[in-house]
């Protein structure tokens, strides 16, 4: 079974500020890294429900705290803050392993209401042989604290509205 887990105050403080530092510069072993995630997500199928995310932080994040993606329709926004309000249907959207060990663990990093996943299926046992090769391919490049997954979704609904503009310009074609 996979184990996840709501972060804490101490994974983001592990995690390196992105104003601060150079974490937001991407190095040749980081290239080579994320190719190999890439060639895996598209050998399993998952591309088109995976990325990588870059493991950085904002500002720091107590343990009463949770960071909560909200999609705002009539704006066209989504944001992401902190928020200590329990939320019983928070669902994990961006998540980063455990470490090496005998468990499967993830740590949520990002969450969002199950509605927001907009007919995504939520993380679960059903993703364990995908996740299990991208975690041995962060640990191989030893880039487990460099990078994690994203659940991809379009609480949004641009991909709906890219595909219909699509089709209507391949008619007027």
């Amino acid at each position: 079974m996979i184990q996840l887990r709501r972060h804490n105050s101490r994974d983001y403080a592990a995690l390196p500020d992105i104003d601060l530092t150079s974490a937001g510069r991407l190095a040749g072993d980081d290239h080579a890294c994320l190719d190999e995630v890439g060639r895996c997500l598209v050998k399993e199928h998952a591309n088109e429900r995976f990325g990588a995310t870059l493991l950085h932080s904002h500002f720091p994040i107590r343990d009463d705290e949770v960071l909560v993606e909200k999609a705002h329709g009539d704006s066209q926004l989504i944001t992401l803050r902190p928020i200590s309000e329990v939320c019983p249907d928070l669902v994990p959207t961006s998540v980063c392993f455990e470490g090496p060990g005998d468990a499967f663990g993830l740590i949520g990093l990002e969450f969002t209401s199950s509605d927001s996943l907009a007919g995504v299926w939520p993380l679960g046992e059903q993703d364990r042989d995908v996740l299990t090769r991208l975690c041995e391919i962060l640990l191989r490049h030893k880039k487990l604290a460099r990078f994690g997954i994203r659940l991809l979704h379009d609480p949004l609904g641009w991909a709906s509205a890219l595909y219909s503009k699509r089709a209507v310009s391949l008619v007027g074609f």
